[in-house]
This record gives structure tokens, sequence and C-alpha cells, in this order.
């Protein structure tokens, strides 16, 4: 197993990427060589290294930025929806306060009153 984790230069320079199977899981082996060794014994190799990170985390830079694109969209949707539901609830209660003036009158609503309290124990559970 070790062996075939071991990465190498000549790997890196080549792009080799080895398909591993581990328990079961696939997995890729990007073939680079360690920091340390570019600093202080091939420093010809920065670039190499610079282009294997890109490389390698390009991908992942855009599924972050998508995830945190969705994030946002959900919360905003959250926060237009409780906005909604506030409105409502406030709609509802002048809603039943007016019903109740109407029955003063002798004036039915449009929509019962037993739907309206309803819909607002409904409401209540969010």
């Amino acid at each position: 197993m070790a062996q075939r984790l071991c990465s190498s230069v000549a790997g890196a320079q080549s792009g080799l990427v080895r398909g591993v199977d581990v328990g079961g899981h696939r997995m890729h082996v990007v073939q680079g060589m360690h920091p340390h060794y570019v600093v202080r014994q091939r420093p010809d190799l920065e670039r190499v290294l610079q282009e294997l990170f890109v490389r390698v985390f390009r991908g992942f830079g855009a599924w972050k930025s998508h995830r945190m694109a969705t994030r946002k969209a959900l919360w905003d949707a959250a926060r237009v929806i409780s906005g909604l539901l506030f409105a409502l609830q406030q709609q509802l209660q002048l809603y039943r306060q007016m019903c109740q003036r109407a029955q003063e009158y002798g004036i039915d609503g449009p929509v019962a009153v037993g739907r309206v309290e309803e819909l607002q124990s409904q409401l209540d559970g969010w």
C-alpha cells in the first residue's frame, strides 16, 4: 500500500495520477513532492509544485464557491419565507378582528373564522 501512495519528482513532472483501491473505496493519488524538498534541494521545481496545487485544488474551489452560493440562496429564501409568514400572521389577526366587528353588523366574512384559526394553528408550528 505505501509503495502505491509514494510520490516522485518524475511522477509530479509528468502529472501522473494513480488509481488506488483502499477497502473498496477508489481514490486518485496525485504524484507530487514535499514542499520542503523543493525549498531546500530543488527550487527549480517550484513551478511544477504550484501547477500541481492548482490542478488538484481548482475543482475544490469551484465546489466551495457553488456550496457557498447555494447556502446564501437558501438563507435568502428562508428570510423571505419568514417575512411572508410574519406578514400572513398579521393579516390573519387583522382578518379575525374584522370578522368580529362584521358580526356585530350581521355580516359574514368570505372566509369562515374557523378556517382562519385552523391556518393560524398550522402557522404557530413554524
